[in-house]
């Protein structure tokens, strides 16, 4: 008998040492491989690849040999029993699919279709993967065949179904799906394949690259398609600065398709509070970057101008950032501009804190263009009220919306140190209808630099500390620009290091030993303006430190805390311009108490000074405190840190526990799941049956059942309850007895017992961490009630 071997044949036979020219030695191995597949098909062992793939080989060449292995599998009942025997209810293996999947091996397509649908379905009670090459032979023939246990249809309907389960069950649970597996099931119907992979891609529970794969080459993006993206996402920020940017000419704008659109779609359709589906986006920045960072851009920028002034998510800044860097970077950096003001849609324009100072009678303000509602286009006016008076109309370009701003100055110069207010409305050019008014800005021209009212010491570890308090806020930028303090020390005048503490009027400093010390400054005001100043302070060594003022007590405070999504995403892109709005926000007290930015390298050959947020290395106001700050630092802030520090790690301790019980939580549910099972089975066991019985003598209905259970088994990874079965330690009717399923029973209810009991144990632990929490909270808040108080007796004296 002249044999013709494959590749993979002659592999196996040469690991096996066969000499492939001798027949004798062929017509060994092939024994040998038939005795081995014997007993696997008797034993449920795993099945050698290569030895059935030498088998398929050997026998694949006349329709006499044909013949003799459909007499060893059919005849011989070697197939039935790995099939049906209910020890076994053997699955069609990958390893064993080729030598069931052909047709030759048969008594006829029918039975071979039969076969295959109960290994199929064997694997399918156990969870597996159905192997590819079964399911293109029964979707092959496309025969119509009763599959038993009254299941009549086309072969092509049962291969759809069986392939279709297991998709769903792998991308509910992150499993990964074979690309052949994929390619069998769509060349089943491509039709109703693409509308499968459609819904399983939108579950967003999964991240199997074969679906993906399958729905581009399904779905292919065609820029000639014939939906086009400003038609499909009516309404979303199209604006030519930001095609630009990425690449894109502005007109003809490119088209979207198939699942790209229904991604989008989705995402921009999320409720603005609500978190977008990360998984949806990366799956769409998988199939389109372009498209997830377009969609991403316009959700960001939404956020951004939101008056409830929402986190940005990270998920949003990563899909922008994938695409294009400096598109991230102008939107990170236009969330740090925007929310370090007020909540109105006007800054003053001078590149310092907005408190409406400005140290010129023409001042340059900043009007954002989307932060009025609706979207400008270009030809629109800008209306500029001064008090309620039209001062000025300025015809919006296109740059202008790319910009997303413009710098208006009023049309004469205004008087200083009297307050205005500005508004402004934008006149669309179709209709001539005005825009609401935006939120009103003060602004007070200001030529003339800060100066103090107050002076004093006092002493902390035995070092002497001053304090200056002045009559108007500060720019707390340490030496930076010729901001300097120093005092005189051996008649010599020395640098020393100061901390201005949030937007207030104080600057505390280290003074040199004397009854009296010399203090000359140089600081600006929040308006840029320079002021100068020399005196004297009395040392007084037994004063303790003062309250200090932590923010500007006005009308125009800051309201915007740092959005650190947004500072991280800068800071990878550009360090440079991070560095810069962290120092801004910490002189402005707006850090915020976590997960705080790591402070930035500070410029070469500059120290962080002592006692501003940030300066031992720390995270923010909640870090670390370093042995500088301890002598620096007035005991409120030092009490106040140390809270603080705490009230982070018990939210931390919290997290954990929370995600502790909520596992003990997610194993009680399938455990739960099991015993539900186990008590129906048992339910169908009379009760004065021997013990010693069979479950399947004692109740004829046990397969469903039986299914029911292992499939919940199979979802806790691990787990053997039937140690009857020395296989797999699953359910099988012909292994089980009623004293077996019994002692499961009860195996489970003390698992669950003990699980009870685990939860209310860590339940009532989270409940008196949270109460040690609340306590930190409680003094906490105290401590800054207490502040508040001796803030306010300070104004009054200044007053």
């Amino acid at each position: 008998m002249n044999v013709y071997l494959d590749n993979q044949s002659s592999a196996y036979l040469g690991a096996m040492k066969v000499n492939t020219s001798s027949a004798t030695a062929l017509e060994s191995a092939k024994d040998d491989a038939l005795n081995r597949l014997r007993i696997t098909l008797r034993t449920g062992d795993p099945i050698d690849a290569g030895a059935v793939l030498f088998l398929v080989d050997y026998y694949n060449d006349s329709p006499a040999a044909m013949n003799e292995m459909k007499q060893f599998l059919y005849d011989e009942g070697h197939l039935a029993h790995y099939l049906s025997n209910n020890y076994l209810s053997g699955p069609i293996t990958p390893s064993l699919a080729p030598l069931l999947a052909h047709g030759g091996f048969a008594p006829d397509l029918t039975i071979r279709n039969q076969n295959l649908y109960k290994g199929l379905l064997n694997g399918k009670a156990q969870q597996l993967a159905p192997p590819a090459v079964a399911i293109e032979a029964l979707a092959r023939t496309n025969l119509y065949f009763n599959a038993g246990s009254g299941s009549v249809g086309y072969s092509a309907d049962f291969a759809q179904e069986f392939a279709e389960h297991y998709i769903e069950y792998a991308t509910d649970r992150k499993l990964p799906i074979e690309d052949s597996l994929v390619d069998a099931y769509v060349r089943i119907d491509v039709t109703h394949a693409k509308a499968f992979i459609h819904d399983r891609l939108l579950e967003g529970n999964h991240d199997s690259r074969a679906l993906m794969d399958a729905y581009l080459e399904l779905n292919p993006i065609d820029p000639a398609s014939s939906t086009p993206w400003d038609a499909m996402l009516t309404g979303m920020n199209l604006d030519s600065g930001f095609l630009g940017r990425i690449g894109l000419p502005s007109s003809p704008l490119p088209k979207l398709h198939g699942w790209v659109t229904l991604a989008m779609k989705q995402i921009k359709e999320t409720p603005l509070h609500q978190p977008v589906d990360k998984t949806l986006l990366a799956q769409l920045g998988n199939v389109s970057p372009m498209a997830a960072a377009w969609v991403a851009y316009d959700r960001l920028h939404r956020l951004i101008s939101d008056p409830g002034r929402p986190t940005l998510e990270p998920a949003l800044l990563d899909a922008v950032g994938a695409y294009n860097k400096d598109v991230l970077a102008s939107t990170a950096n236009r969330a740090l501009e925007w929310w370090l003001r007020p909540t109105n849609e006007l800054m003053d324009g001078d590149g310092l804190p907005n408190d409406g100072r400005v140290r010129t009678n023409m001042p340059q303000i900043k009007v954002d263009l989307f932060g009025m509602g609706g979207a400008p286009q270009a030809g629109d006016k800008l209306k500029f009220y001064l008090d309620g008076t039209e001062n000025k109309t300025l015809t919006l370009t296109a740059d202008d919306i790319s910009k997303g701003f413009v710098l208006v100055t009023p049309a004469s110069a205004l008087n200083y140190n009297q307050n205005y207010t500005v508004t402004t409305a934008i006149e669309s050019k179709t209709d001539q209808s005005l825009s609401p008014l935006s939120t009103p800005l003060r602004i007070v021209p200001d030529n003339v630099g800060p100066h103090t009212i107050n002076s004093y010491s006092y002493a902390l570890n035995g070092k002497a500390y001053g304090a200056l308090i002045f009559n108007e806020p500060i720019d707390g930028t340490p030496n930076l620009g010729g901001l300097s303090v120093e005092v005189r020390v051996n008649g010599n005048w020395q640098a020393v290091p100061f901390a201005v503490h949030a937007l207030g009027r104080m600057v505390n400093l280290e003074l040199p030993a004397g009854p009296t010390a010399e203090v000359r400054y140089s600081i600006k005001d929040t308006a840029g303006n320079v002021g100068s100043q020399t005196l004297s302070i009395a040392l007084s060594p037994n004063e303790t430190g003062p309250g200090l003022l932590s923010s500007y007590p006005g009308p125009n405070q800051l309201a915007g805390m740092m959005d650190h999504n947004a500072y991280q995403a800068l800071h990878q892109v550009d360090p440079t311009a991070a560095r810069g709005w962290y120092t801004r926000y910490s002189n402005a007290g707006l850090l915020g108490l976590g997960p705080a930015p790591a402070p930035p390298a500070p410029p070469p050959g500059q120290a962080p000074a002592p006692g501003v947020p940030g300066a031992s290395g720390s995270p923010g106001v909640a870090g670390p405190l370093s042995a500088q700050e301890i002598q620096t630092l007035d005991l409120e802030t030092l009490v106040h840190r140390v809270l603080i520090g705490r009230f982070d790690r018990m939210d931390e301790l919290l997290k954990e526990q929370l995600a502790n019980i909520q596992k003990v939580n997610e194993d009680m549910a399938k455990l739960t799941e099991v015993m539900t099972a186990v008590n129906a089975l048992v339910e169908h066991v009379p009760s004065e049956a021997e013990r010693s019985k069979k479950v399947q003598d004692l109740y004829s209905g046990h397969e469903p059942l039986g299914h029911k259970i292992n499939a919940a088994i199979l979802a806790i990874p691990g787990l053997r309850l039937f140690e009857e079965n020395k296989i797999d330690g699953l359910y099988h009717g012909g292994s089980v007895t009623k004293g077996g399923l019994l002692a499961v029973q009860q195996t489970l209810k003390a698992k669950l017992d003990s699980m009870s009991n685990l939860q209310q144990h860590e339940t009532l632990r989270m409940q008196m961490m949270n109460s040690k929490r609340l306590e930190v909270l409680t003094a906490i808040s105290n401590i800054m009630e207490a502040a508040s108080n001796a803030k306010k007796d300070i104004l009054r004296n200044m007053a």
